[in-house]
């Protein structure tokens, strides 16, 4: 059989996974369409936490939006896989379609899309990410002033990876999970812990290897203009 062996290795490498793991990479997706108390801004950061797919963090900052039982969500931030670190944005979209802030059960779908630029020169890739996820936020457990608010967020997802002019899409699964703590006043912390898995895939030129990734996270967020619970 008749192999390129410097462009497959050149492409393996770039393209291991852990490079396109969520839609913020080396962050857990949050279900903010389900969460959400109101508009607000947060600090994040994540990390991935199997070595033997090499270990990656990210350090940085969202924005949401909301609009009734609408959202919108802006983020951007640095992924340093120890290399110099990248720069990686996204965005999603979410709506909430049944229950509230003290409702037993809150569900609502979230569609994100996430952009990373890796390399340089010849082993540059391009990483877009598509995540579609349920959002199911429980009942919030009250302690004093604060809440404490468990959640999960199964999804179907598919990346997209370019290296020269070569294209790839990765199908995949996963999910995340966490709680979300509502303080007193207007601030809050958030910890989530996000699994996904991807099947290899192969054309005539490149291998992207799949397999699956775990990543635990933490922020800080602070509300604007949060809405009084309802059902």
């Amino acid at each position: 059989m008749t192999r390129r062996p410097v462009f497959l290795l050149t492409v393996g490498f770039a393209l291991m996974p852990g490079f396109a793991d969520a839609q913020l990479q080396s962050l857990p997706i949050y279900p903010t369409a389900v969460l959400q108390r109101g508009s607000s801004v947060a600090v994040d950061y994540g990390r991935d936490v199997d070595p033997s797919a090499g270990v990656a963090q990210h350090l940085g900052g969202r924005a949401t939006l909301e609009a009734g039982r609408a959202s919108l969500e802006l983020g951007a931030g640095l992924r340093d896989a120890g290399t110099d670190p990248d720069l990686q944005a996204a965005a999603s979209v979410g709506v909430r379609l049944l229950g509230g802030a003290a409702s037993v059960l809150a569900l609502g779908l979230q569609l994100g899309a996430g952009y990373l630029s890796s390399g340089g020169g010849t082993s540059r890739a391009q990483h877009l990410t598509l995540p579609l996820s349920v959002g199911l936020a429980f009942r919030e457990i009250r302690a004093g002033a604060a809440g404490v608010r468990p959640w999960l967020a199964p999804r179907v997802q598919l990346n997209r990876v370019v290296f020269a002019d070569v294209i790839v899409n990765q199908p995949g699964v996963g999910g995340s999970g966490g709680v979300n703590v509502a303080l007193p006043g207007r601030v809050g912390v958030h910890i989530g812990v996000d699994w996904s898995r991807f099947s290899d895939r192969r054309t005539a030129s490149v291998t992207l290897f799949g397999g699956s990734r775990l990543t635990v996270g933490a922020g800080a967020y602070l509300r604007f203009g949060a809405r009084a619970p309802t059902g």
